[in-house]
Parts: structure tokens; sequence; C-alpha cells
């Protein structure tokens, strides 16, 4: 971006680095040209993932009994350090840097496009703002989480910020909140708006039972964070008038999370597993920074699943898993998802393998990835659809994720 950090980041204060702030700028861009009114939305926040894996998306994200890489800690802790079903007996078992993942979808990258083509930057977006229909979906994540494993043990820090806007057409015309007396305004249409940047420490660990194959594990997390959830009215009045205002409502958190997980391994035939994970055991509280910011609160939610993998040889390998998740968020459509998918690697028999391709389905759209792994560079790309709920209904909008890593594993 070539636009001051300054006039990008989350806040003036921002706490995040500048860069990964800049680097989603783009995407909140659209979020921050116009505020419907300064009243915040529910501080219950939906749940995301802290950082989504291409890999568990292009597998449907049925990964709960399939936790064996570096993004175990995210999804099941019960699999740190655990390979292909067994656990590395390495104490130094590896490490990742950057483990860098871009997402966005087309719409948004089109946005990003004709924004950097533009002589008019802030026209740009007004134009956009002006021309959205309700298909349209604003979205993007970026992240970075460089990491390390010692024996069963993980350590490492996230940097992360995403952003999302979906489009509301009003039955009846409504009031503008920059109305006045002398300008009357009037709007129909309200751009649904959120996103939030961090930075946190990510610790876990697993507890394997030997001659059982069963496993335990934990994370924590303590995160410092920056997030808005408004609504913007999208009129090209309003965007104007209130291009800066978001710098006001932007929420300053911090809080410590934890999720617990559990595996077990079987050595019957096709070696089935099951897993169980419960995230933010409790409900994660984040605590304001400020006294004019606000408490937010991310509910627990519980997900099982079981996979399995059949002996294709030495020169392939394949897994099979189905996941049923439960977010305990009564705001939400969609509580309970089911999600399917499968992971066929070749040129070995374990998550190692140097080229894997990925289906799946997660209740609402279909999933495809693929995974590269040469030398210590690993490449994984997804693509999938994902529930986006609005004023006038859930629609289905399609995503792309891609991280590019240099691994070590000894």
């Amino acid at each position: 971006m070539t636009l001051p950090c300054e006039k990008l980041s989350l806040s003036q204060s921002c706490v995040p680095p500048c860069g990964i702030t800049r680097g989603i700028s783009w995407v909140l861009a659209l979020a921050w040209m116009g505020v419907a009114s300064n009243a915040w939305a529910s501080r219950l926040m939906a749940p995301r993932d802290s950082a989504p894996s291409p890999r568990a998306t292009g597998m449907g994200g049925a990964a709960v009994a399939i936790s064996d890489d570096g993004d175990a800690i995210f999804q099941n802790p019960a699999g740190i350090g655990r390979e292909d079903g067994d656990f590395s007996k390495n104490a130094l078992r590896g490490f990742s840097f950057p483990n860098a993942t871009f997402g966005a979808n087309k719409y948004t990258l089109g946005m990003y496009k004709d924004y950097e083509k533009s002589d008019d930057r802030p026209s740009a977006i007004e134009k956009t703002i002006l021309s959205a229909s309700e298909k349209d979906v604003v979205y993007g994540h970026v992240s970075a989480f460089p990491y390390i494993t010692l024996w069963r043990f993980q350590l490492g820090v996230l940097t992360s910020a995403w952003g999302e806007g979906s489009l509301t057409h009003h039955e009846d015309t409504k009031e503008s909140a920059y109305s006045t007396p002398s300008e009357p305004l009037t709007y129909t249409r309200t751009i649904s708006a959120q996103g939030l940047a961090q930075i946190a420490l990510v610790a876990g660990f697993s507890l394997p039972y030997k001659k059982t194959g069963l496993s335990l594990g934990v994370t924590g997390r303590f995160a410092y964070r920056n997030s808005f959830q408004r609504d913007i009215e999208a009129t090209e009045t309003s965007a104007r008038k209130s291009s800066e205002s978001y710098r006001s409502d932007l929420n300053a958190t911090k809080g410590a999370a934890a999720d617990v997980g559990l595996l077990y391994q079987t050595r019957a035939p096709l070696l089935p597993s099951f897993g169980l994970v419960v995230r933010d055991v409790g409900d994660t509280w984040y605590a304001p920074l400020k006294s004019t910011g606000e408490t937010e609160i991310e509910k627990m939610n519980i997900a099982a699943g079981v996979a399995i993998r059949p002996d294709f040889g030495k020169s392939a390998a394949f897994v099979l898993g189905v996941d049923v998740q439960r977010i305990h968020d009564s705001r939400l459509i969609l509580r309970d998802k089911v999600k399917m998918g499968f992971e066929l690697g070749l040129g070995a028999s374990d998550s190692t393998a140097p080229f894997s391709l990925r289906g799946g389905y997660n209740l609402r759209a279909p999933s495809v990835g693929i995974g590269a792994h040469l030398l210590f560079l690993n490449v994984d790309v997804s693509y999938a659809g994902e529930a986006v709920e609005g004023g006038n209904g859930t629609r289905v909008d399609m995503r792309s994720l891609v991280r590019a890593s240099v691994d070590l594993r000894l």
C-alpha cells in the first residue's frame, strides 16, 4: 500500500504492528468510509478461526480428528507433535516461518485492483459503495504465525487481521444519522461491516498416554485486539461526511483464551481416530483497554470428529474425516455444522507428502485445495464457500486462502 500508515491503522494507538494493519486496510476501507450511527452492535463476537488453515479449509473444515501438522494448536491441541497418528520422539521437532496466510474473495480482489489503479482512491471506494449489490461481499484476511515445536510443546506469535462486509436493502426509507433540518438525508441501503486486528502469544502442549492411543492437549492464547462492528449508510453523502469517524468507534481489548482437546487413535483396520475439542472454554472475555470501550465475549463452541486412514502404501497417503460442530451463539442461523473432507497425498505415506489434493463439503458449499511441500518450502491453496448472514438472508460467499511457509521438520 502506498497510503501513509498512520491513515490506515486501526487506531492512532494501534496495538498490532502497523504493517499487518496496512496489509488488511484495503479490505476494511469500504467499512471505514461511513457509519450509520455511533452505536455499537452486540459485543458478542461471532466465532472465527484465529488462523484459518488452507489445508483444513480445502477439506471442508473437517480437521478435529486429523490434527497432525502445525495448525493442531488451533484445531485440536491434542495433535501437537503428532504426525500420521504417531508422536515425534525428537526434542526439537521443527519450526515454521513466516507461515503467512492471505485470503480474499473475487469481489474484494476486483475492488482492490480498482483501488490501486485509481488516482483518487477515496472516490474509488465511494464508487464501490454506490455500485454494490446484495450478492457482493467484502472479505479479506492476512496473518502470520511463526512457531517452534519442541517435543510435544508448541509456541508461536500470531499477528492477524480480517474484515468483512455485506449489503442489505431496507423496505422502508430510513433517516440518516447525519441528517439536519437544513439538509435532510435518508438511505435505503446498509453495509454491515466487522473487522478485527490482533497480536497474540499462543502456546500449547499435548500429553499422549503410552500404549492407549489416547492424547490430551491444551492451548492458551493471550491477545491484544482492535475490532469494530457497525452498519454503514451506503450513500455518497453519508460516506463522505463520516470518512474519519471510525477512529473513535474502534474497540481495543485484551484477554486470555483456552482450548482443550482429545484424540484417540486405534490400530483397527483403516486406522480410525476420534477427536473432541472445546474452544474458548467457559467463554472468553476480552476486557476493554479504554474506559469508553466495551467487553467482548466469544462464546464457547464444541466440535467432535472421526477420521480414517486407509493404507495406500509407502508412496501415497489418504485420510477421510467428518466433523460435527456446535456453536453456543443464539444469533447464528447455522449453529450446528457438519463438515466432511478428504486428502490424498502423493509421494509419501504421511502428511509430509510432496503433493496433496483435497476436497470437502461444509454443509453450505463444496471446497477444494492443493498443497505442495518442496524441500523446506510449503505452499497450500484452498477455495471454499462460507455462509454469510445479512439482513436479507444467508448467502454463500466463495473465498480463497493461500499460505506460504518455510518449514524444518526433524
